[in-house]
C-alpha cells in the first residue's frame, strides 16, 4: 500500500536571538517522497566533496564543497527547474501567491513540496533575501560552470576583526535558466514585493549563506529593480549536531538555529570528546538523501540578465554582511550613543566595520550614514569619511566639516578636504 506524505508542524520557535528571521516552525516529514533530496560523494583527498541538490533526479544546483568551514565552494548552475517536470510546484504557485498570512498558513501552502523532500525534520522560517549571490551582481547572473562564490563557505572570517559569522539563509543561487525570466511578468509584481504582507518567494537552504530558489525568480528581479530584499519563506534542513560533554547536551543545528537533541529521536548523539574545546561537532554530511560513488557536473549556458535598471548597490555583499554581524549592528540601533562606544571599546578594528556599514547606509538610510559618519570623523577620520561629506552636502554634513576645522588646524592631513566644502562643484 503506497505511504503518502505526512507533515507535522512542531512548536514555533522563538526567533528573537536569530535577527535574521521573523517567525519559524519546526515540522517533521514522515514517508517523505525523496524527490527533492541531495546528493553527495565523500571526501577526496584534497578535502572537497561534490554535492548536487536534485528534483526529479535533475540537478538543480550543483557544488564541491570543502571541508573547511571558512574555505568557499564552488557553485554551478544546473538544468533548470523547469525542466524537472515537477506538478506540485505548480500546484503551490497560486496559493503562495496570496498574501502571507502567518508561518503556520505557509506551511500548509507548501505541503505538496514539503511531501517532496526526505523524511526528517526542517525549520521553515520567514525571512528576508537579497537578491544577489553574494556578490555585486544579479544572483541569476551567476557563471554557468564550477566557480568559487565566497557565500557558500560555512563561516565567513572578518579579516578586520579576526572573527567569524556563522552561515545563515541570506543570498540566492538560481535554480531557473534566465531564458524563462518574462521582464513584463516580473514588473507586475513592482507594487507587491515591498509589502509587510507581499507574497513570498521559495528557498531551500543550501550552505554557509545561500539558498536555492525554488520559486520566486520574478519576485526577485522585481526586487532588485527596487533595491529590496526578497521576501521568502525558506526550507531549512538540519545541518550539523553539537555534543557538549561538560553539559551532557546536544544541539540540533538548522543553520544557526539551536534546538535540543530530544526533540529529534532519529538522531544519535556524537559521544566523542574532544580533550582541547570539549566540544565535539559531527556535521552531517549529507543531511538527508544519500552518499553516490560520483557526480558529474554539468554545464549549461545562461544568456545574462541585464542590471542596466537594477539597484544591486543597495545589496551589502559578503564582506560587510559579515561584518554587519561580527560586530552586531543587525541587533543593535545605530544611535551616537552606540556608534561612539563601538569605536572606543575593546574590540579591535571596529573602524573597519563601521567603515563598511557607512557605504552601505548611504545607499539605503542616509540618516543611520550621518550618524557612523559623525563618530567615524571624531575617532577615525578618513578619506572616505571626507569623501561622503563632500557627496551630500546639506545641513547635518556642513555642521560636520565646521566642527571638524574648529577642532583641527590646518597641519591637518584633512584639513584642505574639510575646507573643499564651500568650493564650487
Amino acid at each position: 500500500m503506497m505511504k503518502y506524505p505526512q507533515i507535522e508542524t512542531g512548536r514555533p520557535i522563538h526567533t528573537q536571538p536569530y535577527r535574521w528571521c521573523k517567525e519559524a516552525l519546526l515540522i517533521q516529514i514522515t514517508n517523505g517522497k525523496s524527490v527533492l533530496t541531495r546528493v553527495c560523494t565523500k571526501t577526496n583527498q584534497d578535502y572537497y566533496y561534490q554535492s548536487q541538490l536534485l528534483l526529479n533526479g535533475k540537478p538543480i544546483m550543483q557544488g564541491s564543497y570543502p571541508v573547511c568551514p571558512t574555505c568557499c565552494g564552488l557553485l554551478a548552475r544546473g538544468y533548470g527547474i523547469e525542466k524537472t517536470d515537477t506538478p506540485e510546484l505548480e500546484i503551490i504557485r497560486d496559493n503562495i501567491n496570496a498574501e502571507y498570512k502567518d508561518i503556520f498558513t505557509a506551511v500548509n501552502r507548501l505541503r505538496p513540496l514539503l511531501g517532496l523532500l526526505d523524511s526528517g525534520y526542517y525549520v521553515i522560517a520567514d525571512t528576508e533575501l537579497y537578491p544577489t549571490a553574494g556578490d555585486e551582481h544579479f544572483f541569476a547572473n551567476v557563471p554557468d560552470e564550477l566557480t568559487a562564490l565566497s557565500a557558500s563557505c560555512e563561516d565567513f572570517w572578518v579579516a578586520d576583526l579576526s572573527d567569524v559569522t556563522t552561515g545563515v539563509p541570506s543570498y540566492i543561487y538560481p535554480t531557473q535558466s534566465n531564458e524563462c525570466l518574462n521582464i513584463q511578468h516580473a514588473r507586475t509584481y513592482l507594487e507587491k514585493v515591498g509589502q509587510e504582507n507581499a507574497p513570498r518567494a521559495v528557498a531551500y537552504y543550501d550552505k554557509g549563506f545561500l539558498c536555492a530558489l525554488l520559486d520566486g525568480h520574478h519576485k526577485a528581479y522585481a526586487c532588485a529593480l527596487l533595491g529590496i530584499p526578497l521576501k521568502s519563506t525558506v526550507i531549512i534542513p538540519v545541518t550539523a549536531l553539537c555534543h557538549t560533554p561538560q553539559k551532557n547536551r546536544d544541539t540540533v543545528y538548522f543553520a544557526d538555529i539551536a534546538l535540543p537533541v530530544s526533540d529529534f529521536p532519529f538522531l544519535q548523539p556524537n559521544t566523542a570528546t574532544d580533550s582541547e574545546n570539549s566540544i565535539a561537532f559531527k556535521t552531517l554530511y549529507p543531511v538527508s538523501g544519500c552518499i553516490v560513488s560520483k557526480i558529474t557536473v554539468g554545464n549549461y549556458h545562461n544568456i545574462p540578465v541585464s542590471e542596466k535598471e537594477m539597484k544591486l548597490f543597495c545589496y551589502p555583499p559578503i564582506e560587510a554582511f559579515s561584518a554587519f554581524y561580527a560586530v552586531d549592528f543587525g541587533g543593535m540601533d545605530i544611535t551616537d550613543e552606540n556608534v561612539a562606544r563601538w569605536l572606543t571599546g575593546t574590540v579591535p578594528y571596529m573602524y573597519h566595520s563601521l567603515h563598511y556599514a557607512l557605504e552601505f547606509y548611504e545607499k539605503m538610510d542616509l540618516q543611520k550614514a550621518l550618524i557612523i559618519a559623525r563618530g567615524l570623523l571624531t575617532y577615525y577620520p578618513t578619506k572616505y569619511v571626507f569623501s561622503f561629506l563632500l557627496k551630500n552636502k546639506m545641513p547635518e554634513t556642513e555642521q560636520m566639516m565646521i566642527d571638524y576645522l574648529i577642532d583641527h588646524d590646518p597641519s591637518d592631513e584633512f584639513w584642505k578636504m574639510a575646507s573643499s566644502y564651500w568650493n564650487e562643484s
